[in-house]
Parts: C-alpha cells; sequence; structure tokens
C-alpha cells in the first residue's frame, strides 16, 4: 500500500507549528551539528551571478531570517537561510561558510518576517509514491485548519534550450514550477489548482454551498489568498 495515513499529517502538522512558536521547546545544541553537512551544491551560483544561467534555484531572492525544526523536535537558533529547491537543501550561512541540513533530518523550516513573526512554513512528512512525494519532500504550508493546502516547489534545469532575443546566444535556465494539494480527512492528499470549480471538486464534500459561497464572496481562487478564505468557511461548515 502505496499511500499511508494522512490523518496522522493532520495530527502532526498542528504540533509542527506549535513547535515554532512555543518559547517552552529547547533550541538546537552543539550536538545538533551532526545533523547538517558541509554544503556540496554548486554554491558559486549562489554567491556569483551567471550570465549564461537565468532563473535560481532558490526560493527566497536573497539570505533571510528563518529556523529549522530537526527531527529530534528541537529549533535551531535564528539563522540566515535560505531554500534550495533544485537540491532540496536547506542552505545557511556559519560564519563565512554555507551549510545545508540533511533534508532526512528535519522536519521542516520557517522564514521570518521583519517582526520576528512565521511568514512562511514548510514541513515534510506527507510521503505519497502515486503523487511522487517522497517523505523527505519540503512542502510549502499555505493554509493549516483541519484542512491543508499544501504547494510542492520543483526547479528544473533547462540547458541551452532558449535564445536571447537580441544577441541570439543560446542560455540555460532555471525553471520553477509549482504543485498545490489538498490534504483532507475522508480523501487524504490530493492533487489541485488555482481556479474556482476544480478546486471546489477537489474537496469532494459541500460543492453547492462552497459555489455558492464563492460566488458570493467573489471568490475566483486564483490565487492562495482566495483559496485560504475559502478553505477557512469550508472548514467551519465542515464540522
Amino acid at each position: 500500500m502505496t499511500l499511508i495515513n494522512h490523518r496522522l499529517f493532520i495530527g502532526l502538522l498542528f504540533p509542527l507549528v506549535l513547535l515554532f512558536t512555543s518559547p517552552l521547546i529547547a533550541q538546537s545544541s552543539e550536538s545538533d551539528k551532526q545533523q547538517y553537512d558541509a554544503w556540496n551544491g554548486d554554491s558559486k551560483l549562489f554567491l556569483t551571478k551567471n550570465n549564461n544561467v537565468k532563473g535560481s534555484q532558490y526560493f527566497s531572492d536573497d539570505w533571510v531570517d528563518g529556523k529549522v525544526i530537526l527531527d529530534n523536535k528541537s529549533i535551531t537558533k535564528k539563522l540566515k537561510l535560505n531554500y534550495n529547491i533544485y537540491e532540496q537543501k536547506v542552505v545557511f550561512k556559519e560564519g563565512d561558510e554555507l551549510r545545508a541540513y540533511d533534508p532526512d533530518k528535519i522536519k521542516g523550516f520557517i522564514i521570518l518576517d521583519d517582526n520576528g513573526n512565521v511568514e512562511t512554513q514548510f514541513a515534510n512528512g506527507f510521503y505519497d509514491e502515486n503523487l511522487n512525494i517522497g517523505p523527505s519532500d519540503l512542502m510549502r504550508v499555505v493554509y493549516s485548519g483541519d484542512t491543508k493546502l499544501l504547494a510542492k516547489h520543483e526547479v528544473f534545469f533547462d540547458q541551452n534550450s532558449s535564445r536571447d532575443p537580441f544577441s541570439n546566444a543560446k542560455y540555460s535556465e532555471y525553471k520553477e514550477s509549482v504543485t498545490y494539494y489538498l490534504l483532507t480527512e475522508h480523501i487524504g492528499l490530493t492533487k489541485t489548482r488555482l481556479k474556482r470549480n476544480p478546486f471546489i471538486e477537489t474537496l469532494g464534500t459541500h460543492e453547492k454551498d462552497l459555489k455558492e459561497y464563492a460566488k458570493a464572496a467573489r471568490l475566483k481562487i486564483k490565487n492562495e489568498r482566495e483559496a485560504r478564505t475559502l478553505l477557512y468557511y469550508y472548514d467551519s461548515i465542515n464540522k
């Protein structure tokens, strides 16, 4: 059976949020350094501009403040980090070095805003072989109620496939794609897309109520904000 019990993950995600926000959780120690390895990716792409390669391997345009939750449930101190989507590693600065956490030894990470609040959260553990999602694959948590909306970010390297319209020179490009998934108790993990009718149909219940609400609220579900609004309503009637 390739599809594991996603109800387990619905229960796990709330403790994950609490771990990130609770002041009582122990911070990482010297022993946690075994959880990461020396960065073995192409770090020069991070430090210098390569005019022959467009796009980026990374989630953020620059280093951001964040914390990593380890598999022993401890949380690191605030780090300058970024998520290398292409390599699927959380990269951070330690002095003059770049290091990366072992994807199999973390549960997720958060990005903090200027006030120290959680701005973005990634978590793993949503294994589904049929959907090509591994147990250590990090998913961005777009909405976390009784229902979950998750986003899987991927970066593909397209080598010498395009030409500059002015110089006619070939160039390579890192191309990012985002795939959305809904996680519900009655269906489990299901691929969806940000479009009103397909999104509502993926939820599987209360279809008439949801379409009426979306129409009244003028929600076309073309962006994550509208998707969160609809899911908040869905959770309120799906008790």
